[in-house]
């Protein structure tokens, strides 16, 4: 009997042990790496878009990074807009979208009008302006390969702006050693460890 006791004991403390080591490796190894890549991707996104650092919003999940700020006309009329993209932590896909698209409920008119305060590219921003006549071939300072302008059925106006990156492009040496860093373990292993301080962090939010 007291052998079951102390083996069941021993199981306890193994496992909690794991656990812990499990928690602390994905505060102190995969979510710095996820946010540096993340980062890392971001200032890459800088050379379309201008992404504020006064972020109304800001999501990171494993498949998708969100950011929505709000855009204001010299006529103080507001429009929030929304860019997202997928940071590929798993390294599976070859072509990488980013999108900057006005939130729903939003105004096409206003939204027309910030576009450029908001798009860096001056290919993208002269397309905008005249969608008619817009020139859709690769940009290699920008480093995208292609985008698509998306128009509203009632205004004719822009309203969302697709880009599409060859992946291996987007990510420099120091991207690339960050990737490969957090790929050391297998991939539902680096999912769930990413997982891991969402859901610590969101149960405390709500506590």
């Amino acid at each position: 009997m007291k052998k079951w006791v102390v083996a069941i004991g021993a199981s306890v403390v193994i496992f909690l042990v794991f656990i812990t080591a499990t928690i602390v490796f994905a505060f102190t190894k995969t979510k710095p790496t996820a946010e540096k890549i993340n980062q890392k991707l971001t200032d890459k996104f800088q050379k379309i878009v201008r992404i504020p650092t006064n972020i109304v919003i800001a999501k990171y999940t494993f498949d998708n990074t969100l950011y929505i700020w709000e855009m204001t006309t010299p006529q103080n009329e507001a429009v929030p807009v929304r860019f997202t993209y997928n940071p590929d932590f798993l390294k599976t896909q070859e072509k990488t979208q980013a999108t900057l698209e006005m939130v729903s409920g939003g105004d096409p008119s206003v939204f027309d009008k910030v576009l450029a305060a908001v798009i860096v590219d001056g290919k993208t921003l002269k397309a905008v302006q005249d969608s008619e006549n817009a020139d859709f071939s690769p940009n290699e300072d920008a480093g995208y390969t292609s985008y698509q302008l998306f128009l509203d059925p009632h205004t004719g106006k822009v309203v969302k702006i697709v880009w599409e990156f060859e992946t291996e492009n987007l990510a420099d040496n120091d991207t690339n050693k960050l990737y490969t860093s957090l790929n050391s373990l297998p991939p539902t292993a680096v999912r769930a460890l990413y997982e891991i301080p969402q859901v610590i962090l969101g149960v405390l939010q709500g506590a």
